[in-house]
């Protein structure tokens, strides 16, 4: 049995209503090949599923390895180290790895961005890269930053976003042990596009150690409407107590020399508890599922900004998917509903809208009779301040055994996140990446294109109203 919560809020006074259904949605599996695996490319775990697509060509960018792909065929034609793709593009790096990669494709400047950090747990940089054409085989260049000038605080998990202006990277900064300093802070690296495309040597600013209110694990968004003007960031985790709000800031002026970052508002959620860690066959620990923090990109499209985080649901206390959508014009929660699948547990999603409404939503599912595999669920929202239907979770790639392999804190890691697209070239088209057993006590990536159905002439008629919150049991 599935459980789906929807609710949503459209204001206009004077009516209430319950919202009409649009159609279940589902799509057709295009190409599906699994590109990098634990042993054979990578030793690093996790892998942090990362990739994007663009014209011609599929990246994965995961720790310890970078790949292209052929789009049509799925056909490898490059595979290097993460270590030797900075090596080679930039500077170097410092300590023994690069790691937490991630990667997009801006159709608009017809770009590949790409950050990582290095020297876990040390003084260390963050890296930039961008490529010089649409195509990513003719090069990139790269650069890294001083994550802290003090030395006191080292940069782990950078997230990157763009809008038509320019390019942030926000990263979480913790204290260098024996260094003094105390508590976690975010710095941020930001580059005016035009600059960092056209400039062998970018100019970049590096705002340290600027604790928000607004929370750490802070998504600067991928802005799919092109706006320019200040870029908007989102976090879930604003405090241990109080875990139903979203954070917003926001970079003023990334193009300029002199960018700023402020807080811009709080947003009521919904407050589910922690996600479980996932139940898998056998003996074996569960999977780590992380916390309820935004993992993944958040992408505007259409004038709102959609995101998800993991979670518990309250029926079944299985791990399962918060989605929202943000009103970009208002900063209003338009609509908000949680996914989960009875005897699975849904674990480091990662969303795409296109601009017809259709929405994909990857992750990898796991349960005491699954090993766990990628899957995806397909969802449509007709009309912008209509109601978001989903369809039946979708299994893209089964897990064949289970998994076991212990960090230092003795988690079972799995994770930290994954990455689901939309194509450039075809906006009916998404690609996810997403973590699976290849063997046993070995990840691999899946990556797969879903094609939805053409968008249809028709959309929902305006009701006009309140719609209060709705919940559905579907067999």
């Amino acid at each position: 049995m599935k459980w789906v919560q929807f609710q949503w809020f459209a204001c206009v006074v004077g009516v209430v209503a319950l919202a009409s259904q649009a159609h279940a949605q589902t799509a057709a599996i295009g190409l599906n090949f699994t590109g990098t695996t634990r042993g054979n490319d990578s030793t690093f775990n996790p892998p942090d599923s990362m990739g994007a697509v663009g014209p011609s060509h599929i990246v994965e960018m995961i720790n310890g390895q970078y790949a292209v792909y052929d789009k049509a065929h799925g056909g490898t034609l490059d595979k290097r180290s993460l270590n030797d793709f900075f090596d080679a593009f930039g500077p170097g790096f410092d300590g023994p790895f690069t790691f937490d990669p991630r990667v997009i494709y801006d159709p608009f400047a017809q770009r590949w961005y790409a950050t990582a950090v290095d020297n876990v747990g040390a003084a260390n940089n963050i890296h930039m890269a961008v490529s010089v054409s649409a195509n990513p085989l003719d090069g990139w260049r790269a650069f890294k930053v001083d994550s802290d000038s003090d030395d006191d605080r080292w940069a782990d998990f950078p997230q990157l976003g763009y809008n038509a202006d320019g390019v942030v990277v926000m990263a979480n900064m913790f204290t260098v042990p024996g260094s003094g300093a105390s508590g976690s802070q975010v710095s941020s690296v930001i580059v005016g596009k035009s600059d960092l495309i056209n400039s062998a040597t970018p100019s970049f600013t590096l705002l340290e150690d600027q604790k928000q209110n607004t929370g750490s694990s802070t998504q600067p968004t991928v802005d799919l409407d092109n706006v320019g003007g200040e870029l908007l960031m989102f976090s879930a985790r604003i405090s241990s107590v109080n875990l139903n709000l979203l954070g917003v800031s926001r970079v003023i002026d990334p193009a300029s020399a002199t960018p700023s970052i402020s807080s811009f508002g709080l947003i009521n959620i919904d407050d589910f508890a922690d996600a479980p860690n996932a139940d898998q066959p056998g003996a074996k620990p569960n999977l780590n599922s992380g916390t309820d923090r935004i993992q993944t990109s958040v992408v505007r499209v259409g004038g709102s900004f959609w995101g998800v985080r993991s979670g518990a649901d309250p029926v079944t206390g299985n791990a399962g998917v918060q989605w929202f959508q943000v009103d970009a014009a208002t900063n209003f929660l338009f609509h908000q509903g949680f996914i989960s699948e009875s005897g699975l547990d849904l674990i480091y999603p990662s969303i795409a809208v296109n601009a017809f409404g259709d929405i994909v939503i990857g992750m990898t599912g796991s349960g005491e009779n699954q090993f766990a595999s990628s899957y995806a669920v397909v969802g449509k929202q007709l009309d912008p301040l209509g109601p978001v239907e989903f369809g039946d979770l979708m299994l893209l790639k089964a897990g064949v055994s289970d998994f076991e392999r212990l960090d230092s804190q003795n988690r079972n890691r799995w994770g930290d996140y994954s990455s689901t697209v939309v194509d450039p070239s075809d906006p009916r088209r998404f690609w996810t990446f997403q973590e699976f057993v290849h063997d046993t006590d070995q990840w691999g990536v899946q990556i797969t294109e879903l094609i939805v159905p053409e968008p249809s002439a028709l959309a929902l008629l305006g009701l006009g109203g309140v719609v209060l919150a709705s919940r559905r049991r579907r067999p």
